[in-house]
């Protein structure tokens, strides 16, 4: 499995390090002026010792009939020190320690002493591996803390450490809220050591929420301050932490250089037990920066140094990334061997998470290898693992394991069971997934291998209906989630007992939700119960679904802000989407053993479906789409094959479906969001534009809720057209004067220091056409920081960034957008999103359709296409006629006829 497809090996390392600095530095830290702690009398030292040689049910009870002068904050003390000590190796002694202090404390009634005792408690649960008992202990002294006002001090240990098990758990949005609160007392306590802990720590979540620069941002804070006070260790626990957010971002060359420089330390330092993590992360940099030597190399050395420290948890780790590395390479034999000597210390740790992950790698590369009862019987013990400890993720990964394994043997009903139940538990955790937008986007976007898989299925057995309306739920949802999930204001747009009545219906649906996917993977699961259970689960989804069409009725605006419009349920509802009998919706599903394309069309009853399975898999598609669009965007004049190919594969099968039929609507999938289909030329070597017009949409809810939903009244002027801020395109200072002859009154057009981002943000909301002819800039890291530049009013020749993410923030009504600039739609595919962009963002924001550009373009030939666009628009032509209209005049001029200079500018949306 690729480092891009897995998420939780990186993160046990990340907690590691969190762990580790902050077990090392648990206590509190020195603070100048601060008073010592007392020492403990000897009567209290005598009293503990013999508190400690008891069985817990014994020292409860001798604290219970012990006099009470005996009982004093000392022996409590002596206790918790004694479960300190014991703590990294007998961290289950450690507890026992900590529920023997408290008992003297409930004698003491002292609730600070109880809060602090707590604390300690958590620090054994958690080196214990049971993150839910550490995370009841950090509860309930957080609530007496906070009650008593005690000092900022106890409130950010408290915190940071209950930051960490939320981490762990991940509740990342709590982590990022604890971490804050910690940051926040440690701040008011100026300790400079523990500002730096809680940065790191606030920093892992981030980095585990795909937030790149906050995460950096954090470490490279934090590591200022360890320096300055001179904590060595943190210094190298950051240092490794920013290597990881390059690791994330495959900058190999700087990650490497940041994991050498903590590696230095922790050998400086001769913590060996600290340097297996570093390096850990420095063999996975070299690995997946193509140095396998290297990264081999370091593997075993880590390997050597947990063997010499004897820590279970240690070696566990490298053995698991050693499996990992032996999958990558296909040497499944070795790496079930590794995965198995690894599982056998992560028992001896009692970390059933660590344990519930490496028999996850386990099932799958047993899955591999083709052994079916083997990961079938796997698979269900992570299920019941996963579910004892309520571990959705690790229940959703086991369930798709398990699925492909009866698969496998031929189970079909077995299988189609098994995905069901990942999709409900995998929908589930879509709705409370931690981390906000982007952290929804890329949880969402590791998990559609399921429902492609499920959909294969159904195609597979001739259900096109179902398995069209399951590449829905697969696209439907996650372009909104990913741009717009949460802009809306809940408390303005739905009053408090509709948000009562939401939350309600979400938790029966939940815990429906859990009911069915628990039982189903039990063995020999009662037929009747599941029956029972999918009634319930059935009343659950439709009470879901009939809440939202209300509210959608209630609130227009609502399912596009809240990035949960409804998915479509049946064919039938598309047929808003096909005006005449000559359109055609045109939908694709890319597997990695096949593609899918559905095809509806209008009939004389109303839309009508026809399937096609498609053979070419995902790879080859990959290699056949880059080749054409590199012989387009290189002015090749060999492409024409290429897309008379790529015709042949993806087009002629439907040939039949597509006579006469001239208006297009492509649902891509895949690799194919970077292909041109309107230069893809049939057997009468036309283009595809030559014959119909041609428009693009994420998914077929998401088309179909935009063009059913109410609008607001149109916005009063007609045309913003903004252009060359930098003084740098003066075919796109010209591009705006046309354009602004063109239309006459009713425009505003700003060109150099006047085309700011102050101007834009004051007027786009007022203009039915919005015209940006500037550069347009692609984070291929991170989609949602491509951005357009804009000038910055009173700097004089200073551009300033306008991202994706502050662009679907906006509120932009207008009609259209077009984005006359550099790359524009080329945005970072991502399973069950579609393209995601700039262009996208207008859309999120409120516009009905957006035009921009797949590839760097010609600003000679721009130009003239974008006045013949417009000149469609003033003639009453819709958006994708006026595109069509557009191309085909460039493409009639002998300089531009090669489609480098007409076919990468595409519509999108309605």
């Amino acid at each position: 499995m690729k480092f891009h497809r897995r998420h939780s090996f990186l993160a046990i390392v990340l907690l590691v390090c969190a762990a580790g600095w902050a077990q090392t530095t648990s206590g509190p830290q020195p603070i100048q002026g601060a008073t010592p702690a007392p020492s403990i009398a000897e009567e209290d030292k005598a009293f503990a010792e013999s508190l400690a040689g008891m069985t817990l049910e014994q020292a409860k009870a001798a604290i219970a009939q012990a006099d009470q002068r005996q009982i004093t904050s000392g022996v409590a003390q002596a206790l918790r020190e004694r479960g300190n000590a014991v703590a990294p190796k007998q961290p289950g002694e450690a507890v026992v320690f900590a529920l023997k202090a408290l008992a003297v404390a409930d004698r003491l009634n002292d609730p600070l002493l109880t809060a602090k005792l707590l604390l300690s408690e958590g620090l054994a649960h958690r080196a214990a591996g049971d993150n839910e008992a550490a995370l009841a202990a950090y509860d309930q002294s957080a609530s007496i803390y906070e009650v008593s006002k005690t000092s900022p001090i106890d409130l950010a240990q408290i915190f940071g450490a209950r930051a960490i098990v939320r981490m762990r758990l991940g509740d990342l949005d709590g982590a990022v809220e604890d971490g804050d609160k910690a940051l926040t007392g440690y701040q008011q306590m100026g300790d400079q050591v523990g500002m730096a802990r809680t940065l790191n720590n606030l920093g892992n979540a981030e980095l585990a929420l795909a937030h790149f620069r906050e995460a950096r941002e954090d470490f490279e804070q934090g590591l200022k301050l360890a320096r300055a006070q001179k904590q060595r260790q943190g210094e190298a626990y950051l240092l490794t932490n920013i290597g990881n957010t390059y690791l994330q971002q495959d900058n190999y060359a700087l990650a490497t250089d940041y994991c050498l420089q903590a590696v230095k330390i922790k050998e400086e330092l001769g913590n060996q037990d600290d340097l297996v993590t570093t390096l850990v992360s420095l063999a996975r940099i070299y690995k997946h920066g193509g140095k396998d030597a290297e990264a081999m190399q370091t593997m075993q050395r880590a390997w050597s140094l947990a063997q010499e420290s004897n820590r279970p948890r240690m070696m566990a780790l490298v053995l698991s990334l050693w499996g990992e590395f032996e999958e990558d390479d296909k040497h499944y034999d070795v790496a079930l061997t590794k995965l198995n000597q690894g599982i056998a210390y992560t028992r001896q740790t009692a970390d059933r998470l660590d344990e519930s992950e490496m028999l996850e790698q386990i099932a799958e590369v047993e899955l591999l290898m083709q052994h079916y009862d083997d990961a079938i019987r796997d698979a269900k013990n992570v299920a019941e693992l996963a579910g004892q400890m309520g571990v959705d993720l690790d229940a959703a990964n086991a369930a798709t394991t398990l699925a492909k394994a009866e698969l496998g043997l031929g189970h079909q009903e077995e299988a189609r069971s098994a995905f069901e139940s990942s999709i409900a538990i995998i929908e589930r955790m879509r709705d409370n997934v931690a981390g906000g937008d982007q952290a929804r986007s890329d949880f969402f976007a590791l998990r559609t291998d399921v429902y492609k898989s499920l959909a294969a299925m159904d195609a597979s057995e001739g259900r096109w209906n179902d398995s069209l309306l399951l590449s829905e739920r697969e696209k439907g949802r996650a372009l909104l989630d990913m741009l717009t999930q949460g802009k809306a204001s809940v408390s303005t747009e739905l009053s408090k007992e509709e948000r009562a009545e939401e939350k309600a219906l979400r938790a029966r649906l939940s815990a429906r939700e859990l009911d069915r996917s628990s039982a189903v993977l039990v063995p020999s699961p009662d037929e009747a119960h599941l029956a029972t259970l999918d009634a319930q689960l059935a009343a659950a989804r439709n009470a879901i679904a009939h809440f939202r069409e209300r509210m959608y009725a209630a609130h227009p605006d609502l399912s596009r802000q809240r990035g949960d419009a409804p998915l479509i349920a049946s064919v039938a509802q598309t047929e808003p989407l096909l005006p005449s009998a000559s359109a055609a919706l045109l939908e694709y599903e890319v597997t990695a053993a096949a593609t899918y394309l559905f095809v509806v069309t209008r009939g004389p009853d109303g839309p009508v479906l026809h399937g096609y399975t498609l053979p070419i898999a995902a790879p080859e598609l990959h290699t056949r789409v880059l080749r054409f669009q590199t012989a387009l965007t290189q002015h090749d004049p060999g492409f024409a094959p290429l897309g008379r190919e790529l015709y042949r594969i993806l087009l002629a099968p439907a040939h039949t479906d597509l006579l006469g039929k001239t208006s297009l609507i492509v649902i891509p999938s895949g690799d194919l969001w970077h292909l041109p289909f309107q230069a893809l030329q049939g057997s009468s070597r036309r283009y595809l534009i030559d014959d119909a017009t041609l428009s693009y949409a994420p998914s077929l809810s998401i088309l179909l809720t935009s063009v059913g939903q109410p609008r607001s009244a149109p916005p009063s002027h007609k045309l913003l057209a903004i252009g060359d801020p930098a003084g740098d395109l003066p075919e796109a200072a010209d591009e705006v004067k046309a354009l602004a002859r063109l239309y006459g009154s009713g425009v505003r057009s700003y060109i150099g220091s006047s085309a700011s981002k102050e101007n834009f943000e004051a007027n786009v909301s007022s203009y039915d056409i919005v015209h940006l002819a500037t550069h347009g800039v692609f984070d291929d890291r991170n989609p949602m920081y491509s951005h357009i530049l804009l000038a910055s009013s009173g700097k004089q020749s200073q551009m300033i960034e306008l991202d994706a993410a502050e662009i679907a923030e906006m509120k932009i009504p207008a009609r259209l957008v077009v984005l006359s600039a550099c790359q524009t739609a080329e945005g970072k595919y991502q399973a069950g999103e579609g393209l995601i962009g700039l262009s996208w963002s207008f859309l999120a924001a409120g516009s009905q359709s957006a035009v921009a550009s797949q590839w760097r373009v010609a600003s000679s030939s721009t130009t003239g296409l974008m006045i013949a666009f417009h000149r469609g628009l003033q003639q009453h032509m819709s958006p994708a006629a006026a595109l069509r209209h557009a191309e085909l005049t460039i493409e009639q001029d002998p300089r531009y006829r090669h489609p480098f200079y007409w076919a990468g500018f595409v519509l999108l949306g309605g």
